[in-house]
């Protein structure tokens, strides 16, 4: 229990009078008319005539000689009617014991047998009822003497063991505390600061510890009687506790709280040696973890769980709620499982998702005692709150996948999502169980790959071309300033810049070598720059072209970047484009056959496909899909580079790009390489593949030295007859669909380190204009047109 105001049990001083009852009777005589006061009447004038009951009472026996004046007085608190019922009822002196007054029910199940209210059997729940008679008391003493009103205190909620059944019922314990009279010798001190403002209910009272200090309950006196009412709550309270359990996102995965789960279900229906469980139907890896205690499951084989699972989904379908019994039902695969585990009752209740049964709740006796419709509605409040746990437990456990595949792997394709939460879920299974867990490599055997690349044609040399101009424009620019400040006050040391200066564009004029380009670069950051501030201050005549000068400069690097820049933005244009084409073109491609599909992007994009079964279990692989795949790389590649020819005008520096593809005939294996976070192939056969993607775009048709990738054109490489001939049908289908145009060159290439024997298609793609502007045509399902 946590420190606070309640840490130690009260001394509580509490006697038995009548008093604040008789005041009450006289209250009523006075303003009420009718039974009412005629009965309160009598009963005054009753008690008035035995002086011993109109005081504190400390020898009970005179309650024994009045009894039958007692019983009636009782009457006002409990009607006659009522004794007919099933109540719990009492009255008692304050915060004691000692019962005074109690119906039959409460006597026989709360009394001892010398007619004291017995001590809660379960230690957890005395030490809770004390900290609660506490609260009251408190309430008492801070209205009576402060007039302030907390709210709560007047109600109990604990749970009580019925040994009979083993099993806790919960109990709503009320008290009615208008009947007692709170006095004290204390000089009362002030409250702590701030308690009215923050304190208003008795739970909040162990924010003042200090209360304790300053009004210690043993400086209080309680004259009177409480009345007590006591409610059997026991499916609220377990429903309720059922709620709080479940609400926690792994209730069905942690055993304890799991346990805590079933223990509340007996409470609910009564049946200590109830065996809960549950099974979920779907194939949702993520349940796959769940640690329930299927009964029909346990020492089910696969086959019959199949079985099992079929026939429990066409029952539940119909009757959401139904029972097997050792009686009947015994030559159904559930009946013959129930015998055999020794249960002869059961009761399952269906779990929905989306209006379709997905799993069933399930709770076994070994009893002869059969299950009726009361306990099969209590159950249904409970297959409500469990449905939602599961959707809650998926999430959890789903969110859980997702951060272990993006901490070990990345963010990865739909097409193979399922291989990586496949690997991270066998992982956390491991876990769970107690074992040596590591991350299994995720590895796609007997997969084709495909290669295709978009290039920004000479572009190293294009962006050193545009280096080389903003560095001419910046010498010039330098030069110009220099002479106008000479022309103002002739400098001899001035003529000699502008000689450097001459050299330095004379060096870089037709090619510009890393060596040029760094000297040049120091003087502009350096020697330029002190020049053009000394300039500034000593000859007015130039401050405001030095001004313009350094405003025109990229702060970073004190350099003009103009050209750079139209480059570098000519450049992002055709990159964007190209991968929001892509983006698109993909999503309609996975459509046909999911495949692993990677992009890259530097002065162009280069694009990694593999496909196969592997990849996709679950939907029957053929090579059509293969010859699919190659269609729509050709396709797009071709379409692509339309769009390029259309847009590079536009541009502020135009440029060309290059497509090429690269065909391996033979399926690889690949494996996903965690420090890259990419996939690679496996294995030493298939590392010419790599190899080769690696060097083809620098190829060489054989015994000349034109570069294979030419602007405007597909080259398809290959090393096999039956690709070449593959291919070839997709180009004369893309021919005629005015894609492709022009004759097929069949070509050799020149041997390049470790990689002889390639060979290559290359044909020209239809450009557009905005004259004769082709119209892209639909070509989904390719193949199916050929």
């Amino acid at each position: 229990m946590e420190a606070g105001i309640y840490t130690t049990r009260p001394e509580f001083r509490s006697r038995l009078s009548f008093m604040p009852l008789i005041r009450t009777w006289q209250q009523i005589a006075a303003t009420e008319k009718g039974t009412p006061a005629k009965i309160c009447n009598h009963l005054v004038r009753k008690f008035m005539q035995h002086p011993e009951l109109t005081e504190v009472i400390d020898d009970y026996t005179i309650l024994e000689q009045h009894s039958q004046l007692i019983e009636e007085a009782m009457a006002t608190f409990f009607p006659s009617s009522l004794s007919l019922m099933h109540q719990l009822n009492a009255v008692a002196v304050p915060f004691s014991h000692q019962i005074i007054h109690a119906s039959h029910l409460f006597r026989t199940s709360f009394m001892d047998e010398s007619g004291n209210y017995m001590q809660p059997l379960d230690l957890q729940v005395e030490d809770n009822l004390a900290i609660a008679k506490e609260q009251l008391a408190y309430k008492l003493i801070l209205k009576t003497f402060y007039h302030i009103d907390l709210a709560g205190g007047d109600a109990f909620i604990c749970a009580y063991p019925d040994p009979a059944q083993d099993i806790h019922n919960y109990f709503e314990l009320t008290w009615n505390a208008q009947f007692i009279d709170v006095t004290t010798t204390l000089r009362l001190p002030s409250l702590p600061k701030d308690f009215t403002l923050k304190c208003h209910s008795v739970n909040e009272l162990d924010h003042f510890p200090e209360v304790k200090t300053i009004l210690p309950i043993d400086e209080f006196i309680f004259d009177g009687l409480i009345v007590i009412h006591i409610k059997e709550v026991t499916e609220r309270e377990t429903i309720n506790k059922i709620k709080d359990i479940l609400q926690n996102e792994n209730a069905l995965e942690d055993a304890d709280l799991y346990s805590s789960f079933k223990t509340q279900l007996t409470y609910l229906i009564h049946r200590e040696e109830a065996n809960v469980g549950f099974i979920v139907f779907n194939d949702r890896p993520y349940f796959r973890l769940l640690r329930y205690t299927s009964v029909l499951l346990r020492n089910a084989n696969d086959n019959e769980k199949e079985n099992l699972f079929k026939t429990l989904q066409r029952e539940l379908q119909s009757f959401p709620h139904f029972t097997w019994n050792d009686s009947i039902h015994t030559d159904s695969l559930p009946g013959r499982i129930l015998k055999k585990e020794g249960y002869k009752n059961v009761l399952i209740s269906a779990l929905y998702h989306n209006n379709k049964v997905t799993g069933c709740l399930e709770i076994c006796t070994k009893t002869e005692t059969s299950f009726n419709s009361l306990d099969i509605a209590k159950v249904e409040q409970v297959t409500g709150l469990l449905q939602n746990a599961l959707k809650r437990y998926s999430q959890y456990l789903q969110n859980e996948v997702n951060r272990l595949v993006k901490e070990h792997f990345t963010d990865v394709q739909s097409a193979v999502e399922w291989k990586f939460n496949e690997t991270v879920l066998d992982y956390l299974e491991k876990l769970r169980q107690g074992e040596h867990a590591e991350m299994q490599p995720i590895i796609f055997d007997h997969v084709y790959p495909l290669y295709g690349s978009i290039d920004i044609r000479n572009s190293s040399s294009e962006r050193n071309h545009a280096v080389q101009q903003d560095m001419s424009q910046q010498l010039h620019w330098i030069r110009n300033i220099l002479l106008m400040a000479q022309e103002a006050k002739h400098l001899p040391f001035l003529d000699e810049v502008i000689m450097r200066i001459d050299d330095y564009s004379a060096s870089i004029s037709n090619f510009l070598f890393a060596a040029d380009e760094q000297a040049i670069h120091d003087f502009l950051r350096s020697e330029a720059m002190d020049l053009l501030q000394s300039i500034q201050e000593t000859s007015p005549e130039v401050d405001q072209q030095v001004d313009v000068y350094f405003k025109a400069l990229d702060p970073s690097s004190l350099r003009l970047n103009m050209r750079q820049k139209q480059f570098e933005e000519s450049v992002k244009a055709i990159n964007n484009h190209i991968t929001n084409f892509l983006q698109r073109e993909q999503l309609e491609a996975q459509q046909a056959y999911p495949h692993y599909f990677e992009r890259f992007v530097t002065d162009g994009v280069e694009m990694n496909i593999y496909i196969g079964q592997s990849i996709a279990p679950s939907k029957k692989f053929n090579k059509i899909y293969l010859k699919n795949m190659q269609l729509w790389l050709v396709n797009f590649l071709a379409q692509a580079g339309q769009q390029i020819g259309q847009l590079s005008p536009k541009l502020a520096v135009p440029l060309e790009t290059t497509q090429l593809i690269l065909v391996y005939h033979e399926p690889i294996r690949v494996q996903f390489r965690t420090e890259e976070r990419k996939f690679d192939v496996e294995g030493m056969y298939n590392v010419r593949y790599e190899v080769v993607k690696k060097r083809i775009d620098k190829a060489l048709v054989k015994d000349t030295n034109q570069r294979l990738t030419q602007p405007g054109t597909i080259a398809i490489v290959y090393s096999h007859s039956k690709d070449a001939k593959a291919f070839m049908q997709h180009i004369q289908f893309l021919q005629k669909q005015q894609i492709l145009e022009g004759e097929v060159e069949h070509l050799e290439l020149e041997e390049m380190q470790g990689v002889s024997g390639l060979k290559a298609l290359r044909v020209h793609i239809r450009l557009q204009t905005e004259e004769t502007g082709n119209v892209k045509r639909d070509t989904s399902n390719l193949i199916g047109e050929q």
